[in-house]
């Protein structure tokens, strides 16, 4: 990756300029490891709901830094403090993971006083079918990290990445793109059965399950109940045909 000029003009520089920035430090300070790929997996306290906005917090952060990889312990990792993890959780956590580069479970630090994915018919089932999600999405994630190895950019990346015209998608700090021809806005409150989401302008976006059609650059609300997180992909991306058939999964 070329090392991008950070004195071309006085303008400040733009989202994908300070990931290229961050990648190309990092890479010095590497250079003469064998490094084939980096990524961070949260200790993802599964304390209630709480971990959900730390985590994308994270993958939102880790990002902009260089870390094009993110993912997190399915169902978290640390349980302290009489802090468990319920079948709803595991399940939302499953759909989260779904559109991640990596999705992995772990038991916890605990497991014995944890609900393990086998622990529950209905949560095994859930993931089994979170699990199909992310495996149809494979050309799709394989383009995301040829994009990454070129130019930096994360695959779950901060709206304005690529969307930085759009004002209104530099303040959003709890759905990610998963590329440019997804938005994820995962549900991250115990019962919630409907969820709000950002879809930038400049794109119509179809909602992944319902197949609704929305105009960007506005807040919309959708129905969210489990199995079905709220995802929208582009209506004009060359995987269209690929995110439509996700539905039937």
């Amino acid at each position: 990756m070329a090392e991008p000029d950070m004195h071309a003009d006085d303008r400040p520089m733009s989202g994908r300029q300070i990931v290229a920035v961050a990648c190309a430090v990092l890479l010095n300070a590497l250079d003469g490891f064998d490094v084939l790929a980096i990524t961070f997996a949260l200790p993802g306290i599964a304390r209630a709901w709480s971990v959900g906005p730390a985590e994308l917090g994270v993958a939102l952060s880790s990002g902009l830094v260089g870390n094009a990889y993110h993912h997190s312990d399915l169902g978290g990792y640390t349980s302290l403090y009489d802090n468990v993890r319920t079948a709803e959780l595991l399940m939302r956590w499953s759909e989260l993971s779904a559109f991640s580069p990596v999705m992995r479970s772990h038991e916890g630090n605990r497991p014995d006083t944890n609900l393990q994915l086998d622990g529950d018919a209905a949560v095994l089932a859930h993931f089994v079918r979170m699990t199909k999600v992310h495996a149809a999405l494979a050309p799709y994630v394989a383009g995301l990290c040829e994009e990454a190895a070129a130019t930096g950019l994360p695959l779950q990346r901060a709206m304005f990445l690529d969307y930085e015209d759009d004002a209104a998608s530099w303040g959003v700090e709890t759905q990610f793109a998963y590329g440019r021809d997804l938005i994820v806005a995962p549900v991250i409150e115990a019962g919630a059965e409907r969820w709000s989401a950002y879809l930038p302008a400049g794109a119509e976006w179809r909602h992944l399950w319902s197949g609704e059609t929305f105009t960007g650059g506005t807040t919309i609300e959708v129905a969210a109940p489990v199995g079905e997180p709220p995802v929208f992909w582009r209506v004009d991306s060359a995987y269209a045909a690929l995110f439509a058939s996700i539905a039937t999964l």
